[in-house]
């Protein structure tokens, strides 16, 4: 799923959805603006797409603006210029953002307002040693199935989010695959939300300042393979949880008769989201 697409497709388009009411967009004023998505992850550099947002009469997404002038700044003020990757289509810098720093990402091109987005990454989150232990249980066909185990020691003194993905290892052809998480809470899987990546997002309302147990049922393992696998916990702060519940809600809820659902943004003199999270990941033989 590319964001910079998502976003302005969705910010054009939602006016259009409110129940029962026929719009007539030449009444509507287009004000360009830039679109800034820079979503920061303590595993990778600093990167950023660039586009503007688009009038509602126009049928063509928005292409990336390429030569803008994109900084970076940390929170002491040092500054990192983001040159164009032509081949991921999008700014970057050449740092790692760290857990607990503040970033701002200003954007420039043309007459459009400057741009601007503001973030700082949460804490990385404690968990206790994750395990996995097999035959406890059968799946529908009678095949032993097996469970993988995550514990979240969750900080009482502040809300948290987190963003979960599970991976088992496939030793014959040496990658690491992602697999749906089978809960055995259904509680907690209904609290949850799914990502396109095929992990999952939940914030701690239902377990606040405890030390969170989640439970995963695995499939049956090959005969003779043994699984490898692998938990990433992002620790997400509030602006980047409230982006994917706003993505999420437009996709469960928004159609031609239902009233529309915006997506989070959080930049200043555009559009779009700059927001982080500081990630641990934990491998399990």
């Amino acid at each position: 799923m590319n964001p910079s697409k998502i976003i302005l497709s969705l910010f054009a388009c939602a006016a259009l959805s409110a129940c029962e009411t026929e719009l007539d967009s030449s009444m509507l004023t287009y004000k360009p603006r830039l679109v800034i998505n820079s979503l920061m992850t303590t595993d990778q550099a600093v990167w950023a797409s660039v586009n503007s947002n688009i009038p509602l009469a126009d049928s063509l997404g928005p292409a990336p603006i390429e030569n803008a002038t994109v900084i970076l700044f940390d929170q002491v003020g040092n500054q990192y210029p983001m040159p164009f990757n032509f081949g991921q289509g999008r700014y970057e810098a050449p740092i790692l953002p760290k857990p607990g720093e503040h970033y701002e990402v200003v954007a420039n091109y043309a007459n459009f307002p400057q741009a601007t987005g503001n973030t700082t990454l949460p804490s990385t989150v404690k968990i206790v040693p994750s395990t996995w232990v097999d035959n406890t249980g059968v799946d529908a066909d009678g095949f032993p199935t097996g469970t993988l185990s995550l514990k979240i020691v969750d900080d009482k003194q502040e809300r948290n989010y987190y963003n979960i993905s599970l991976y088992r290892y496939d030793d014959f052809i040496a990658q690491w695959f992602i697999i749906s998480p089978d809960f055995q809470d259904k509680e907690l899987e209904s609290q949850s939300i799914s990502t396109p990546d095929g992990g999952f997002v939940i914030s701690d309302a239902l377990f606040n300042g405890a030390v969170k147990t989640f439970n995963f049922t695995t499939p049956f393992a090959s005969k003779g393979q043994q699984y490898k696998y692998m938990i990433s916990v992002q620790s997400m702060n509030e602006d980047y949880y409230l982006y994917i519940q706003s993505l999420d809600q437009y996709t469960q809820q928004s159609g031609l008769f239902t009233e529309p659902v915006s997506v989070f943004s959080n930049i200043e003199g555009g559009l779009g989201i700059c927001a982080g999270a500081s990630v641990l990941k934990d491998t399990i033989r």
